[in-house]
């Protein structure tokens, strides 16, 4: 993003690049964010900047503050109030630079890999814990339809995954559709709500699919209790998080599992509906 015009008032801009060119002028404060962002004209107001490497070569009357991984000032650059920044090194300022106010630099960190690595596993962890605790208790509070659920994948496992893949392309397009007309845009918040309950729900239930067949096999067909199948969901639930880290195949797999749990869901809900009805009619 290139500004090179005069503005008569403040600025606001975000970007990959950002440059204010050498003729260009914002007439009160400048906030700027960017991966890249070049100070390169004259701003009357106060600055503070946000980007990977800022660059400093105009002219600013006002205080500036920034955060950066590096900063530069170039020769011919006037900031006629203070400067303030932080930064993990040291600003290259040139000599020539004039600054009236005060240059105060607060030095940050970056995390290194062991940080990073450290972090990732603490959110993994939270993660697989939210997950299965919030899989567990929607078996013990609804175990038959958790169980119906997977009986139907097991027994129409095509019609399952079509039915989920429609619904997973399907749901958000009929929701922004029915946004963009104005009128429906309750209608369509509503839609997207039980999308987003649908795609949890039809994970977690893709989740005990895997649990239960790996039981069955391991019991021979006979019916687990509900802490040996509260046990084997949370276990499942690490293998699928494990099986992610794989490249391309992981994600296919998982990819499928979901679907396989929307589409059951699903029809676990048609065929409940359907049953009520039915009882009804005969009522």
């Amino acid at each position: 993003m290139t500004i090179n015009a005069a503005i008569g008032d403040g600025a606001v801009a975000a970007g990959g690049s950002i440059l204010l060119a050498p003729d260009a002028s914002v007439g009160g404060n400048a906030m700027l964010a960017g991966g890249r962002v070049e100070l390169a004209g004259r701003v009357l107001g106060d600055v503070r900047l946000g980007g990977g490497q800022v660059i400093i070569s105009g002219h600013i009357d006002g205080n500036v503050e920034l955060a950066s991984q590096s900063l530069i000032i170039k020769p011919g650059a006037v900031i006629r109030g203070s400067l303030k920044y932080r930064s993990p090194e040291a600003a290259q300022i040139d000599p020539q630079a004039q600054i009236a106010g005060t240059v105060s630099h607060i030095k940050t960190s970056i995390p290194g890999e062991g940080e990073i690595a450290a972090g990732l596993t603490v959110v993994s962890i939270l993660l697989w814990f939210s997950l299965a605790l919030t899989g567990i208790v929607l078996y013990l509070v609804f175990p038959q339809t958790a169980l119906s659920s997977i009986r139907i994948i097991a027994t129409k496992p095509w019609k399952a995954l079509g039915l989920g893949l429609a619904l997973f392309a399907a749901m958000p397009v009929a929701g922004f559709i029915l946004m963009s007309t104005g009128i429906g845009w309750l209608l369509a918040l509503l839609l997207l709500m039980v999308y987003a309950i649908l795609l949890l729900v039809g994970f977690l239930t893709g989740v005990l699919l895997l649990s239960d067949s790996v039981l069955r096999r391991i019991r021979h067909g006979q019916q687990a209790s509900k802490f040996v199948n509260s046990l084997a969901f949370a276990l499942a639930m690490l293998v699928v998080m494990i099986v992610l880290l794989i490249p391309v195949l992981g994600g296919l797999l998982f990819f499928l599992l979901w679907l396989w749990g929307i589409g059951g869901t699903a029809l676990q809900i048609y065929n409940v509906n359907a049953s009520r009805a039915t009882q009804n009619q005969t009522v």
